[in-house]
């Protein structure tokens, strides 16, 4: 069988929990993920993961935070009237909202909290400052032409 290679084709299923336990992402529920290495549609820590492996085999890792997404950063929350957002905006909390002159140049938020007339959003990213473990197995493998 061939091994997984820098270029690969890949179609895995996996499961992604946190240390408490909690999973923040599965494709075992539906169909699996397909990306080609090297891309870097993935979490580069995700692919070499992945390098090496056969057809039907499967692992478990850790991807440490700050090989994930990052470490969180204290203080970048910040408080806006509710005034400022436009009335077609859904205000809940969790929901993202993009933020910026353009799509371009625009960072995510997330609310985190509503308080009275004001709204806290926080640009880092929901899986920010947290170890993430996997449970995968890959599927197929397609080499490249």
């Amino acid at each position: 069988m061939d091994k997984v290679e820098n270029k690969d084709t890949v179609m895995v299923h996996y499961k992604g929990t946190l240390d408490d336990g909690s999973v923040f992402d599965s494709t075992y529920d539906g169909e699996p993920l397909v990306f080609k290495l090297g891309s870097g549609q993935i979490l580069p820590a995700f692919e070499e993961a992945l390098l090496g492996m056969e057809a039907f085999e499967k692992k478990s890792f850790k991807i440490p935070a700050k090989e994930a997404y990052g470490e969180y950063h204290e203080g970048l929350e910040q408080v806006i009237p509710k005034e400022n957002f436009p009335e077609d905006i859904e205000i809940k909390i969790g929901e993202i909202l993009l933020i910026g002159e353009d799509e371009e140049n625009a960072i995510e938020f997330m609310i985190t909290k509503l308080e009275g007339d004001s709204i806290t959003l926080d640009p880092n990213h929901p899986l920010a400052g947290k170890d993430l473990n996997f449970d995968i197995e890959i599927v197929a493998v397609k080499k490249p032409e």
